[in-house]
């Protein structure tokens, strides 16, 4: 049954190539945006933020030396390029932070990501997208050439049937330009969240959550970024609330997984019965077939590591309950082993193939 998802990796004799961006970052991206905003105190924050699985925080250059002492990286606000040779060597910097949801101003802002990629071409010049196609995304992509392709989805504020659409265009916009994509989600998925106004705690927030994060991961994700701190942490403290223990849950797998993802190639992603609009089916002829006993389907995501080893990533899209699936490998040349990835203890477990044939 899967309530979460699957990894397996099939180890086959013959090489699979690797593509490599122009620029990629070392390690998964775990991000809260807004991270230490509202924060008593900043150093206790930054500890928590640690403690709960995040890996990158935003805000001032003031805090460097903090988020060095907790093992984070900053993505540093309100650096100008002219200051930045006065941080860039220190390591505990990501990156710069330039704009959050840009219009079309893109010549502008490209005079702006030049000017941190000469100031510091070792640390990213950051802008984030509202999920926007057509025209704006294709712009964005010819002009500023990012090195990560961030964007902003929220599926249960925004609409469900825009989850998938989103992964496919901005998806294919990455792979195009050979660059890592990241995607926010919200930390509270009630609809009362969106308005500001009081809110209740959905019981099914965290399987709502993991339903966006691994069905996202399946797209070729190499980062997640949460939005926001003020719903992460109790009002003006840095105890966790109950969406951020959610939160911190995933995180704790994301530690395990995200080494593994990072060094995989997004190769395809197909959905089973019922098809999300703009997504497609597995075809008959591919060498991995997933069927699935549940609603309203699951997630293939097809990968391609080193040494011949191909990746299969299996996510359920319905986070009210568990499916049964299974899976079929057809292949005209030999598959020498499977390993299915266990996300508790983040190892590669030996998978008989008789356990995967049904």
């Amino acid at each position: 049954m899967i309530g979460r998802c699957i990894l397996l990796a099939v180890f086959v004799l013959s090489m699979a190539s690797s593509a490599s961006a122009e620029w990629r970052m070392d390690d998964f991206m775990v991000f809260l945006f807004g991270s230490t905003s509202g924060a008593p105190d900043v150093e206790k924050r930054l500890n928590v933020l640690s403690s709960a699985g995040f890996t990158v925080v935003d805000g001032p250059r003031d805090i460097l030396d903090g988020c060095q002492k907790y093992g984070l990286k900053l993505l540093v606000h309100n650096v100008p390029p002219e200051d930045v040779p006065k941080i860039k060597n220190h390591p505990a910097l990501w990156g710069y932070h330039i704009i959050d949801e840009p219009l079309h101003n893109f010549p502008a802002l490209k005079k702006l990501h030049d000017a941190y990629r000469t100031a510091d071409p070792e640390h990213l010049d950051y802008s984030n997208l509202i999920s926007l196609g057509g025209d704006y995304l294709e712009s964005y992509m010819d002009i500023i050439e990012p090195r990560l392709l961030s964007y902003d989805f929220y599926q249960y504020w925004w609409g469900q049937n825009g989850h998938f659409t989103k992964l496919e265009l901005y998806r294919k916009a990455a792979l195009e330009a050979g660059v890592p994509m990241v995607l926010f989600y919200e930390v509270d998925s009630s609809a009362e969240a969106l308005w500001g106004g009081e809110r209740s705690y959905r019981p099914d927030n965290r399987a709502r959550l993991r339903q966006g994060v691994y069905t996202g991961l399946c797209y070729g994700l190499k980062g997640i970024e949460w939005f926001v701190s003020g719903m992460v942490f109790e009002k003006g403290t840095s105890t966790l609330s109950k969406c951020g223990e959610d939160v911190a849950a995933i995180n704790a797998e994301l530690k395990a997984l995200g080494p593994v993802l990072m060094k995989l190639h997004s190769v395809d992603v197909f959905h089973t019965e019922p098809l999300p609009r703009d997504t497609k089916a597995i075809p008959e002829d591919h060498w991995v077939q997933v069927f699935n006993n549940g609603y309203p389907g699951l997630v293939l995501g097809m990968f391609e590591g080193d040494e011949g080893v191909e990746y299969a990533m299996v996510a359920n899209s319905n986070y009210e309950g568990k499916q049964i699936a299974c899976m079929e490998i057809r292949r005209k040349f030999p598959v020498a082993k499977i390993e299915r990835f266990d996300r508790k203890t983040g190892r590669w477990v030996d998978m008989p193939i008789r356990e995967i044939l049904s």
